[in-house]
């Protein structure tokens, strides 16, 4: 059971290691690359759902559910 958990740990820390990684590499390529445009976190930015570029959602209250 102990072995379980350790290795489940050790796992998700390579995952998360390996997300750095991808992270740290994908920034380098941009800088080094101009022309590419800038480098984009997933989630940020307009395209994020509500309040993507300070925009607030409006809800359709006419639709509600009775």
């Amino acid at each position: 059971m102990l072995m379980n958990y350790l290795s489940t740990l050790a796992v998700l820390a390579a995952f998360l290691g390996l997300w750095v990684g991808v992270q740290t590499l994908a920034r380098r390529i941009a800088a080094s690359h101009p022309e590419s445009g800038p480098f984009r976190e997933a989630g940020a930015g307009c395209g994020g759902g509500c309040g993507g570029c300070g925009k607030s959602c409006s809800r359709d209250t006419s639709t509600r559910a009775r």
